[in-house]
C-alpha cells in the first residue's frame, strides 16, 4: 500500500482534533488515577524488594508517562486509521469514499482490435494509504498502483486517479506505464477511463493507448452514503 493525497485540507484537521481528544484524555486519566497511584506508591515503600526498584526507577511515573498525550495520540491515531475513518458518521463528515473490496467488470482497449476484455480490481484502503491492484485473467496481465488522488468536486462527485505499472506474465510482453481516473456513479459501481505508453505501433496507432471500464464491487465494503 502507498500513501494518497486529498484535494482537501482535511487531514490537518483530523490530526488536531485527535491531538486535542488525546490531550483532554490524559488530563482526564491522569486525574482519575492520581489517588490510586498515590496509594500503590505507599504499599510499595512498605515491600523492601519493590521499594529498591521504586528508588532505580519510579515505575509509577513510567505509568504516567505511558497515558501521556503522545501515547494515547498514537493509540488513537492508528484505530482512526484502521477502522473509525470509515464508520458511517464520521465518513459523513470526512466524504472520503470507502472503496475496500473486490471490483469486477469489463474493460475495453484501444490497443489491438479494441478487445474487450474481463477485469478484476481489488482495493485496500485505510485513511492513510491505499492500493489498486488490477488483474486481467484474459491477457494474463496485472497493474498495481504507485501513487493515487482523491478529488471532491463542489457538486459533491468523488474521482479517483492513480498510477500504474502493468506487468504481463507473456513471454514477448512489455511493461508499461498508465494513469486511471475512477468515478463513483454509485455505492457499489466504479466507472473509469484510463491511457498508458503501451506500445501499440504494429496497429498503427502511436502515443500509447486509451480505454475505459465499468466496474461493480461484489464483496466486503462500504462507499460514502449521501
Amino acid at each position: 500500500m502507498h500513501v494518497y493525497s486529498i484535494d482537501k485540507d482535511i487531514r490537518r484537521k483530523v490530526i488536531v482534533v485527535i491531538f486535542g481528544i488525546s490531550i483532554f484524555i490524559s488530563i482526564i486519566m491522569k486525574y482519575l488515577l492520581s489517588v490510586p497511584i498515590e496509594f500503590i506508591g505507599e504499599c510499595i515503600k512498605k515491600v523492601e524488594l519493590l521499594k529498591i526498584l521504586l528508588q532505580i526507577g519510579n515505575v509509577l511515573d513510567v505509568f504516567l508517562d505511558i497515558i501521556s498525550a503522545p501515547v494515547i495520540y498514537a493509540i488513537l491515531y492508528w484505530w482512526f486509521d484502521k477502522k473509525l475513518w470509515k464508520t458511517e458518521y464520521i465518513n459523513k463528515v470526512l466524504q472520503i469514499p470507502d472503496l475496500n473490496g473486490e471490483w469486477t467488470g469489463k474493460a475495453k482497449s484501444s490497443f489491438g482490435d479494441n478487445n474487450e476484455y474481463t477485469m478484476k480490481l481489488t482495493i485496500k484502503q485505510t485513511w492513510s494509504k491505499i492500493s489498486f491492484v488490477a488483474l486481467f485473467p484474459d491477457t494474463n496481465s496485472k497493474s498495481e498502483s504507485n501513487c493515487a488522488s482523491f478529488f471532491i468536486e463542489t457538486n459533491g462527485d468523488k474521482k479517483i486517479g492513480f498510477g500504474f505499472v502493468n506487468r504481463s506474465r507473456e513471454v514477448s510482453a512489455q511493461q508499461y506505464d498508465g494513469y486511471n481516473v475512477l468515478e463513483l456513479d454509485s455505492e457499489n459501481e466504479i466507472a473509469g477511463r484510463y491511457f498508458n505508453n503501451r506500445d501499440n505501433s504494429a496497429f498503427g496507432i502511436d502515443g500509447g493507448n486509451k480505454g475505459q471500464f465499468k466496474l461493480t464491487r461484489g464483496t466486503s465494503g462500504k462507499l460514502f452514503k449521501e
